[in-house]
């Protein structure tokens, strides 16, 4: 991998990237997001992308597929930078 590049999309996502995606998403409301893979770039800091499985919080939604951006900087909480549902 090329410094500053991304790595492969890794599925499962490890141990240390749920606890990463759990803590952006704590609060989310709407749409479940079920990560299914996961790539990182070392930045100052980490970005995280995350493929998740997305479901409208209604009786009978769809489940589509979303690319999930996540910043965690060396010190303070990690956010999401992007949400961008994927077309089939």
């Amino acid at each position: 991998m090329k410094a500053g590049g991304w790595s492969d999309f890794i599925s499962p996502i490890s141990g240390d990237e749920k606890k990463i995606f759990d803590k952006v998403m704590e609060h989310w409301v709407g749409v479940k997001y079920t990560p299914i893979a996961a790539a990182t770039q070392v930045v100052s800091g980490t970005n995280y992308c995350f493929i998740c499985l997305a479901k409208t919080v209604v009786p009978e939604a769809m489940v589509t597929v979303a690319k999930v951006l996540v910043y965690a900087p060396l010190s303070g909480d990690p956010h999401i930078t992007g949400i961008e549902h994927l077309a089939p």
